[in-house]
C-alpha cells in the first residue's frame, strides 16, 4: 500500500472559449473539472498502473467534497481530513482561436 499526501489540493476548472472578448460576455464551449495537487497526481498515476494506494490530505467545503468525489469515481481510495475552510479552486481558460491559456490560481490561506 502506498499513501500519497497532498497538503494543498485544488479543484482545477478548465474552460474552453472560442475567443476571449474583453469587456463582453464570453460563452463557454466546454468545461471540465479535475482533482489537482502533486500527491493526487501521483495517486492517479499509481491507480492507472494498478498500484494499491490511498490519497490523503486536507479538504473542506463543497469544493472538497467534489474533489473527493472525482477521485472516488476515478477508482482512487481516499482518506482526507476535513478542514473548516473551502478547498481552493484553480481556473484555467483556454482561448481556442489564439491557442493561449490563462491560469487563475487561488492562494491557500489555511485555517
Amino acid at each position: 500500500m502506498v499513501y500519497t499526501i497532498t497538503l494543498n489540493p485544488a479543484l482545477d476548472r478548465t474552460i474552453w472559449v472560442k475567443k476571449i472578448k474583453a469587456d463582453d460576455s464570453n460563452r463557454i464551449d466546454k468545461e471540465e473539472r479535475f482533482a489537482g495537487g502533486k500527491g493526487i497526481d501521483v495517486s492517479k498515476v499509481l491507480t492507472t498502473l494498478g498500484v494499491n494506494n490511498t490519497a490523503m490530505g486536507f479538504v473542506g467545503g463543497f469544493t472538497g467534497e467534489e474533489l473527493e468525489g472525482l477521485l472516488i469515481n476515478g477508482g482512487i481510495n481516499c482518506d482526507f481530513s476535513r478542514i473548516t475552510g473551502e478547498t481552493r479552486t484553480n481556473i484555467i481558460i483556454n482561448d481556442v482561436t489564439s491557442g493561449k491559456q490563462t491560469s487563475y490560481s487561488a492562494k491557500w490561506t489555511g485555517d
